[in-house]
């Protein structure tokens, strides 16, 4: 079961099964355009589709937010991740950034960086 939660324009969604929260993502709506992050999904359920019903669900508040695209940052420290993005219809966009390098995350052992992939929403 996912379980909204959040504002207006913000979402937390919550993968639920028996009273256990298996995953979440959380989303923001700005102009035309929704900022996914923090996508996560217990290591048990990985695999079981958790994090497609809550990628199918995004686009869903996208779609009733009038936003015509999903916007993720992945790691390219993490390509198993940037492929699983890629399988479910994401494509670079070319942009990148440095991680931040600041306290208030740690300190990275490795410099890192940060791969734009969007999706297309469909109506």
């Amino acid at each position: 079961m996912l379980l909204p939660a959040g504002g207006q324009r913000t979402a937390l969604l919550k993968y639920v099964a028996d009273n256990v929260v298996l995953g979440c993502v959380y989303l923001e709506a700005k102009n035309d355009a929704l900022y996914l992050s923090t996508l996560a999904v217990a290591p048990a359920a990985q695999g079981h589709g958790v994090g497609r019903q809550l990628l199918a669900a995004a686009e869903a508040y996208a779609r009733q937010h009038g936003c015509t695209r999903v916007l993720i940052s992945v790691l390219s420290a993490r390509p198993e991740l940037v492929a699983w993005y890629e399988r479910h219809g994401y494509q670079r966009t070319g942009a990148s950034e440095d991680f931040p390098d600041t306290t208030e995350f740690g300190r990275p052992r490795q410099p890192l960086v940060l791969l734009g992939l969007e999706l297309r929403v469909k109506s």
